[in-house]
């Protein structure tokens, strides 16, 4: 088992979370960046590691505090 642990383990994390009313999805994204160029969907061109129509970073959000409080929802979501 690698570091992340094994089937087993997965499995006894999955039950432990149904247990406790908390739903599980796994979601697996293979190679969507591959090599290559050309035009998205979107209208965006692409090429090998640049991938302008995608995100910036003023996309992301700006976490400008720390979660003091994980029972806190609004703590945590904001």
């Amino acid at each position: 088992a690698g570091r992340l642990g094994d089937r087993a383990a997965f499995k006894s994390m999955v039950d432990t979370c149904h247990a406790a009313g908390v739903k599980v999805v796994a979601d697996s994204v293979i190679n969507h960046m591959a090599a290559g160029s050309g035009t998205g969907t979107g209208g965006s061109a692409y090429q090998k590691y640049d991938y302008p129509g995608i995100w910036s970073g003023a996309d992301m959000d700006d976490c400008r505090s720390e979660i003091n409080d994980y029972g806190n929802r609004a703590n945590v979501q904001n």
